[in-house]
């Protein structure tokens, strides 16, 4: 009998297959699944039809960083084929063994056509002389096992299959070489914007009007937008609602942090309280990949010198790459976007050691002075961000820029920001300042890229 084993990787983010190579390394992360199966083959049905009694177990087993073979999966266990463990209630009964001069002599036939055909009348027929005639040979069906999605802890460098007699002799198949590696962290901060006047930045809206989200489904249609995300995102207790800690509520960025952890992009959504003295724990996706989300405000930045607060965003980047995570996603609303942008047009302290994975914009604006930027509407200006530098990998920005409050207009970048990796989606007349903030479609755009550029980190990270 022989055993080999295969399996299935599911990457992510992306969710697809890949078999394990039959030759070489296939690498992934611990946060990745493997589906194994093995399949036992036989010389003969009796040997199959025997296996279950023969073969007290089937397992799969993975090989760790120090050589030593560790079992990852049992898919039977035969107890009748295991040696029985006398518990001194019942009596052991001795094995009756019979001498072997006590059995008969038994007379072997030959079997039919192995016989010649009577040469005389009465004479017993004879046996053949020379090799006997044999029939076409059949094939013996194999035994499949399969096993659930199962996660192999990071230094695994091989699997195997594992097939146990109930003597302990076993049968192996060959190993199967995977270079399972941690997960790479990633750090994604979300910046939501306000001022100082009401830096807790909760309302007492009754409509959105009101709250200044508006938006044009013919302005919309004229933009390419699709009608199916034009309604509306969030109820108005979570428009007036933005504290980053209030479990209760769901403002827009909290919404976001919802949506990638409904995605399985992230392990862990956290909130920084309006006070920013504290972070609080708002979900734990254990099946999500390696993601740490956190939500705060723009105040939360070393950038804020009037409203800032006690815990910041480089303080908590500082610490994430001391402990060697190396790729970074910020997403920034408004004033939290100026600020985000400050931090890494201005302020960048982390070398080559962090990766700016992504930067999203959502109409990012701050109290600096206008940008000369022709917003075409007469007598209307912008504080809109207009330069990042080089830093991100990728830029996704979606503007607007008729309000007549510079500082809630957005701007489209400089056009030499377009040696990034860079998208931009300008939205003006089809949502205002703060429905940009609130759109379906600005969400669903900002959460596929983030899941793209998550995917881009890792498959870094494999190679």
């Amino acid at each position: 009998m022989r055993i080999q084993v295969s399996g299935i990787v599911k990457l992510r983010p992306q969710n697809t297959d890949q078999a394990l190579r039959e030759s070489g390394t296939t690498v992934f992360f611990d946060d990745e699944s493997m589906r194994a199966a093995v399949v036992a083959n036989f010389e003969s049905m009796e040997e199959r039809n025997t296996f279950d009694s023969a073969f007290a177990n089937v397992v799969v087993q993975r090989l760790d960083g120090a050589g030593r073979w560790a079992n990852l999966h049992t898919f039977m266990i035969n107890f009748n084929t295991l040696t029985p463990i006398h518990d001194g209630r019942v009596p052991a009964q001795p094995t009756r063994t019979v001498p072997a001069e006590t059995l008969p002599e038994l007379e072997i036939t030959p079997r039919d056509n192995e016989l010649e055909l009577p040469q005389e009348p009465g004479s017993r027929p004879q046996p053949k002389i020379g090799p006997t005639l044999r029939k076409p040979a059949k094939t013996v069906p194999g035994r499949l096992f399969e096993a659930p999605a199962l996660k192999l802890p990071a230094g695994s460098r091989a699997i195997r299959a594992r097939a146990v007699r109930a003597d302990g002799t076993a049968v192996e198949s060959q190993p199967v070489a995977v270079d399972v590696r941690r997960a790479p962290a990633v750090l994604t901060l979300l910046a939501m914007g306000g001022t100082c006047t009401d830096p807790d930045a909760n309302t007492n809206y009754t409509n959105l009007g009101e709250a200044g989200i508006t938006r044009s489904v013919a302005a919309c249609e004229a933009k390419s937008i699709p009608a199916t995300f034009l309604g509306d995102l969030t109820p108005m207790a979570s428009v007036n609602c933005n504290d980053p800690c209030n479990a209760g509520c769901v403002n827009f960025l909290a919404h976001l942090a919802q949506r990638l952890m409904d995605r399985n992009v992230g392990t862990r959504f956290e909130g920084i309280n309006n006070p920013g003295t504290r972070i609080c724990e708002r979900e734990n996706n254990t099946e999500g990949v390696r993601n740490r989300i956190i939500f705060g405000k723009w105040r939360n930045t070393e950038e804020e010198p009037v409203c800032g607060t006690e815990i910041k965003f480089n303080t908590i980047i500082d610490d994430f790459v001391r402990e060697g995570g190396k790729s970074l996603i910020l997403v920034g609303q408004s004033q939290g976007g100026a600020k985000l942008a400050g931090m890494i047009r201005d302020h960048w302290r982390w070398g080559t050691d962090l990766t700016l994975e992504l930067i999203v914009l959502w109409d990012a604006t701050s109290f600096d002075v206008p940008n000369g930027f022709d917003t075409g509407h007469f007598g209307v200006v912008s504080m809109g961000v207009r330069k990042l530098g080089n830093k991100p990998r990728k830029v996704l920005n979606f503007c607007q820029y008729s309000n007549p409050v510079p500082f809630q207009n957005g701007a489209p970048l400089d056009p030499s920001e377009a040696h990034n990796d860079f998208e931009e989606h300008d939205l003006d007349g089809c949502f205002s300042h703060n429905g940009i903030a609130r759109s379906q479609f600005v969400h669903h755009r900002t959460a596929d890229v983030v899941e793209e550029a998550l995917q881009a980190a890792r498959d870094r990270a494999r190679r």
